[in-house]
C-alpha cells in the first residue's frame, strides 16, 4: 500500500536563469482546455497524501487504521505494492492526517504530494549554432557509430514531446504515457520536454534542424508527461513514471527537474530504477543565485547529478553547486528543438542534464551491460578537469567529454583475433555462353543423347526413379500463374517438361506464418537422371504477383551427380514455383520428368523477421530484396554503412552502385540485423565473392589481406572477390592482420575458349 507523500513535489526543473526563468517554452501555446484541466487536476492533487509502507504490513496494520480515518478520505490509489495515494476530501485536514500516519508503526514515509518544477531558463542547417557539440568533443564519439551493439531507450520524464516535430517524430520509442491525464497520447503543452529530448536525440542527417547529441546512434526517446502546462511535477505522477520506465526496461532516465525538499519515496522508486540497471541522470538546480539549496533528485545516491557550464567553459552563474555535482555540461544558450517546428536558444541544469544523459546512451549503445558504477566511474576518469585540480563542488568531476568516454570504452572493449573462417571452400566460375562450348565432356553428353532422342515421345511414370514417395503429379496445363498447380508443403511432386522443350510449368503454395522454406530438384526420367544434367533445371521461386524472388543454385556432388536446391525465410503469403529446362537441346528433356520436394520450417518466434541474406554479391546496377515477399517494412530503419558501393531503400532493396563493400542494417524493435553486400566491378568476367567471418565475430581487428596461388587463372581484391582469368585451378587465401590466420578456398575455373 502506498500512501502517496503528495507533498506539493511540483519538480520547478526550469533551472533558472537570473530573471529568464520561463514556465513554458517559447511555441508552445497553452490550450485554456487543457490549462482548465490540469488546474482541477492540480487542486485535487493539493489534497493528497503519499504512504509508503513497511514491507509486508500493508495488510496486517492499516487495514483497521483505514476505517477510522474513512470520513476524511474520498480515493485510495495504489501506485506500487507498497505505496498508496490518499485524496482528502477537504485540504485543511492534510495536514492533521499526515502527523497521524507518522505515527504509524506500518507506515515507512508519508509525505504530501508535493511539486518540483523543470529546471530551465530559456548536413542539419542549424548544427553551426550547436556550439555546445565541440565542447563535449562529439566528434570521435559520432566517427564509432558502427560500434553500436543495441538499440538505447532514454526515458525524459518531463512535460512530453512534440510527437510531430520533424527532427523528433522518427526518434520517439513506443510506448509513451501522459501521467497526469492518464492517456497514451502525448502532448507538450509546456514545451520543455519537447527541448530536453531534442538536445539528446533529434534526429542527425535530416537536412533539418539540429542534431541530437547522439549523432546518428540508434537512440529513442521514451516520453513520460509527468509536469503540467505551468512546469509543476507532483511527486505522485513522477513515481508513477519512474517504475513505469523500470517496467519498459529503458537504458537510461533523464530527470529535468527537482526540488529543495527530499522525499524518501522519490528516492525509494531511483534506487529501484538503479536497482534494475538504469542510469539516472538529474539537473543540479539553477538556484546558485538565490540561496543555492541543495536539489533533489540530483543528490540522491546513484544519482548522477549535472551542473551547468558556459561557452568559456566556467560554471553558469545560476548552476547550482555542492557535493553532490558529479559532472558538467553546456547549459548556457544551448539551441534546440522546440515545439511547432521551432528551434530557441535555451539555459538551465535542465538542458546540460540531457547532454550527459545522450553522451551515457552512446556509452550504453557500445558497451550494453554498462553498469551505474561504471558510469560513474567513466565520468570521473575521463571529464576535462575545471576549476580546482580534482574533484571541486563547482564542477564535480568536470566537463564531460564524449569523445574520451567512447575512445576509453572501445579499448576495453577490445577483443583478440582467434581465427578466420569462409562462407564456401569451393568455388566453379564457368565462361560458358547460353550456347554450350562442345570442348565440355559433359555437354559432348547431352549433345549426343540430344540427336539419338530425334523424336520426342511422352515417358511413362514407371520409368521415373522413385527416390521418394511421391505426394502429387503435375497436372497440365500450368504455363501460367493463373493455371498453376496448388500443391501442399512438405511435399513430393512429380512434373515432366510436357511436349516441348520450352515448357513452363507453376506450382501454387500458401504459408501462414513465417519460416525457411527448402526446396530440392532433380531429373528422374531414367533417361536424364544421375547424369549431373541439373544444370539445365531451372527452379524459380515467385512472389503472389509472378515477380522472382530467387532462383534454386546448382549443386554437383562427388559422384558426379547433382540437383537444385533453395532455402529461403519467407513471410506468411502466396508464393509460385516455377520449373523448366534452360538449354537449346530441343529432345533431350522433352517429355522427361524432375521431382520437386518442397519444404517447410514455420518459425514460431515473434521476433523481427530475418533478412534473406547475411552475405550478397552483386554486380552493378544488380538488386536484390533483404526481405522475403509480403514482409512488413513497418518501423524498420535501414542504413548503408557505403552508399557508394549499394544502397538500400526503405523496403530492403538493395542495389549494386558501384566497386567495393558495404554493411547494410535493418534495425527495429531494439534489434539490429546486417547484411555484407560486395559488389563486383567486373560485370563482363565471371566473378564470384568469398565471404570471410572473423573470429570471435566481435574482435576488435577486422582487417584481412587476400591472395591467389594462381592469378593467371583467377585474381582476388582486397574485399574478397574472384574473377575468373583462364581455365584452371587456384586457391584463394584470407589471411587475419592480426594473429596471422588463414581459411582457403579452391576456385575452378571452366569454359575458357583456349586458342
Amino acid at each position: 500500500m502506498n500512501v502517496s507523500r503528495i507533498t506539493k513535489f511540483i519538480l520547478v526543473f526550469f533551472l533558472i536563469f537570473s530573471s529568464i526563468l520561463f514556465t513554458e517554452a517559447k511555441g508552445a501555446t497553452i490550450d485554456p482546455k487543457v490549462s482548465d484541466h490540469e488546474n482541477k487536476l492540480a487542486k485535487e492533487k493539493e489534497r493528497q497524501i503519499l504512504i509508503q509502507y513497511k514491507k509486508s504490513s500493508k495488510e496486517s496494520a492499516y487495514a483497521t487504521k483505514k476505517k477510522s480515518f474513512s470520513t476524511m478520505i474520498s480515493k485510495v490509489e495504489s501506485i506500487d505494492p507498497l505505496i498508496e495515494i490518499l485524496t482528502v476530501k477537504n485540504k485543511d485536514n492534510v495536514d492533521t492526517l499526515v502527523k497521524e500516519l507518522k505515527n504509524d508503526s506500518s507506515v515507512q514515509a508519508v509525505e504530501k504530494n508535493r511539486i518540483s518544477y523543470i529546471k530551465a531558463q530559456s548536413n542539419d542547417p542549424y548544427i553551426s549554432k550547436q556550439w555546445w557539440l565541440d565542447t563535449v568533443n562529439v566528434n570521435p564519439a559520432w566517427a564509432q557509430t558502427k560500434k553500436q551493439q543495441k538499440q538505447i531507450v532514454t526515458a525524459v520524464i518531463d512535460s512530453g514531446i512534440d510527437t510531430y516535430h520533424s527532427d523528433l517524430k522518427n526518434k520517439i520509442a513506443a510506448g509513451g504515457y501522459d501521467f497526469i491525464n492518464g492517456t497514451q497520447v502525448i502532448s507538450d503543452p509546456n514545451g520543455h520536454g519537447t527541448s530536453v529530448s531534442g538536445v539528446i536525440a533529434a534526429q542527425a542527417n535530416n537536412a533539418t534542424g539540429i542534431a541530437g547529441v547522439t549523432g546518428s546512434y540508434n537512440v529513442k526517446i521514451l516520453p513520460l508527461r509527468v509536469a503540467n502546462a505551468k512546469g509543476e511535477t507532483y511527486l505522485s505522477d513522477l513515481v508513477e513514471a519512474i517504475d513505469y520506465a523500470i517496467n519498459k526496461k529503458v537504458d537510461i532516465i533523464n530527470l529535468s527537474l527537482g526540488s529543495d525538499t527530499p522525499s524518501a519515496i522519490e528516492n525509494t522508486a531511483i534506487q529501484r530504477a538503479v536497482k534494475a540497471g538504469i542510469i539516472v541522470v538529474a539537473a543540479a538546480g539553477n538556484e546558485a543565485l538565490k540561496g543555492n539549496p541543495i536539489e533533489y533528485p540530483a543528490s540522491y545516491e546513484n544519482v548522477i547529478s549535472v551542473g551547468a557550464v558556459n561557452n568559456k567553459k566556467t560554471r553558469a552563474s545560476f548552476s547550482s553547486y555542492n557535493s553532490y555535482v558529479d559532472v558538467t555540461a553546456p547549459g548556457e544558450g544551448v539551441y534546440t528543438a522546440a515545439p511547432f517546428q521551432r528551434y530557441e536558444y535555451v539555459n538551465g541544469t535542465s538542458f546540460s542534464t540531457p547532454i550527459t544523459a545522450g553522451i551515457l546512451s552512446i556509452a550504453k549503445a557500445i558497451k550494453p551491460n554498462l553498469t551505474v558504477n561504471e558510469a560513474s566511474n567513466l565520468i570521473k576518469s575521463t571529464s576535462d578537469d575545471l576549476g580546482q585540480k580534482g574533484y571541486d563542488s563547482q564542477y564535480g568531476y568536470g566537463l564531460i567529454n564524449a569523445g574520451r568516454i567512447v575512445t576509453t570504452l572501445l579499448s576495453e572493449n577490445k577483443r583478440a583475433v582467434t581465427g578466420v573462417q569462409l562462407d564456401k571452400r569451393t568455388i566453379n566460375l564457368s565462361f560458358a555462353s547460353s550456347v554450350k562450348a562442345a570442348s565440355n565432356t559433359l555437354e559432348i553428353q547431352k549433345q549426343q543423347m540430344n540427336k539419338d532422342k530425334t523424336k520426342s515421345k511422352p515417358v511413362p511414370p514407371e520409368t521415373i526413379r522413385r527416390t521418394k514417395e511421391v505426394s502429387q503429379y503435375e497436372s497440365e496445363l500450368n504455363d501460367k500463374l493463373s493455371s498453376a498447380n496448388t500443391i501442399s508443403l512438405n511435399s513430393y511432386v512429380y512434373g515432366s517438361i510436357t511436349g516441348n522443350y520450352l515448357d513452363k510449368d507453376h506450382y501454387r503454395f500458401i504459408v501462414t506464418q513465417p519460416g525457411t522454406l527448402s526446396i530440392n530438384s532433380i531429373w528422374v526420367s531414367d533417361y536424364v537422371a544421375e547424369l549431373g544434367f541439373e544444370d539445365d533445371l531451372e527452379v524459380g521461386l515467385l512472389d503472389k504477383n509472378g515477380k522472382l524472388i530467387t532462383y534454386a543454385d546448382y549443386v554437383l556432388f562427388q559422384d558426379k551427380t547433382a540437383s537444385r536446391y533453395l532455402t529461403k525465410y519467407i513471410a506468411a503469403g502466396t508464393y509460385y514455383i516455377i520449373v523448366f529446362q534452360s538449354s537449346d537441346y530441343k529432345n533431350l528433356y522433352t517429355d522427361e520428368w524432375y521431382g520437386l520436394s518442397v519444404a517447410f520450417q514455420a518459425d514460431n518466434s515473434t521476433t523481427l523477421p530475418a533478412l534473406t541474406n547475411k552475405n550478397l554479391f552483386l554486380k552493378k546496377g544488380q538488386s536484390s530484396s533483404l526481405l522475403t515477399a509480403g514482409s512488413s517494412t513497418t518501423g524498420i530503419q535501414w542504413s548503408s554503412s557505403n552508399p557508394v558501393a549499394a544502397t538500400v531503400d526503405k523496403n530492403g532493396k538493395v542495389t549494386g552502385k558501384g566497386y567495393g563493400k558495404t554493411i547494410i542494417s535493418a534495425t527495429a524493435n531494439g534489434k539490429t540485423l546486417t547484411c555484407v553486400v560486395k559488389v563486383t566491378a567486373d560485370t563482363i568476367r565471371p566473378t564470384a565473392s568469398l565471404f570471410e567471418t572473423i573470429l570471435p565475430a566481435d574482435a576488435s581487428n577486422q582487417k584481412v589481406t587476400w591472395k591467389s596461388s594462381n592469378t593467371a587463372v583467377a585474381t582476388v581484391d582486397q574485399y574478397g572477390i574472384i574473377t575468373a582469368q583462364k581455365n584452371g585451378t587456384a586457391i584463394v587465401t584470407v589471411t587475419t592482420a592480426e594473429g596471422n590466420f588463414r581459411a582457403s578456398s579452391t576456385v575452378n575455373v571452366t569454359g575458357a575458349k583456349t586458342k
